[in-house]
């Protein structure tokens, strides 16, 4: 199937469906600025940051996350996403996805990572704007200006993929989130989901609280990038995550 959907978005939450082969939902969300941000996307599932003018303190809250997904929230949804999933059904090695990412000079203090949810319930939560379990994230770059949520944990370095992360844990709101930040920035990658959602259930990140909680389900799959200030020519060449 040709690669189809293309376009410009300049409105804070607006989105768009784009096909490569399967449907995705490409989307500006500009949700901690009102400053002006746009992204010009396709055919398929690339974009481009053309356009930011917001400035954030490092380490506070991101003027946005431009980026592409597959599954359903906040009343948008894609289809043949195979999600929600139960995460205790996810074995190592499966939900296969790949991300490619471009600089292309940007300037400023960004990351390129992916967003991963879980819900508590198999419905998902497909009307709500956050997750009613948790959140994993993937780092491709560490930020030097800005860290993930919450702090290092206790023996937290792993290699998954021939890649080395430090492993971050904390709240995003009242929601708990895992990050694994690579401690080699990288550009392109094709991987296994599953590898780091089989790791995070088998750790605790508090206490006795695994990172992952293996009742959850996997609901929805991000990537993009996290913009403090700057960003313009940030781009994603490729995405594309496939749940058996």
């Amino acid at each position: 199937m040709t690669p189809g959907g293309s376009g410009s978005i300049s409105a804070q939450y607006g989105d768009a469906h784009v096909t490569c082969p399967k449907d995705y939902i490409v989307q500006n969300n500009a949700w901690g600025s009102t400053a002006g941000q746009t992204i010009t996307y396709g055919p398929g599932t690339k974009f481009k940051v053309t356009m930011q003018n917001e400035t954030r303190t490092n380490n506070g809250t991101p003027a946005g996350y431009p980026s592409i997904f597959t599954g359903a929230y906040n009343n948008r949804s894609t289809t043949g996403s195979n999600l929600p999933r139960a995460i205790s059904s996810i074995a190592a090695g499966s939900v296969q996805t790949s991300f490619t990412w471009a600089t292309n000079g940007a300037t400023g203090s960004y990351n390129a990572a992916y967003d991963v949810w879980f819900s508590t319930g198999s419905g998902g939560d497909p009307s709500a704007s956050a997750p009613s379990g948790g959140f994993l994230m993937v780092w491709f770059n560490d930020s030097p200006m800005n860290q993930p949520i919450g702090a290092p944990i206790t023996n937290g370095t792993v290699t998954i993929g021939g890649k080395q992360f430090s492993i971050w844990y904390g709240m995003n709101g009242s929601k708990p989130c895992v990050s694994y930040v690579a401690q080699q920035d990288f550009l392109t990658w094709s991987f296994s989901l599953g590898d780091f959602i089989q790791d995070a259930i088998a750790r605790n990140c508090s206490g006795t609280t695994k990172c992952v909680n293996p009742s959850w389900y996997l609901t929805n799959v991000f990537a993009g990038f996290e913009i403090w200030n700057g960003g313009v020519g940030l781009e994603v060449r490729d995405f594309g995550v496939t749940v058996p």
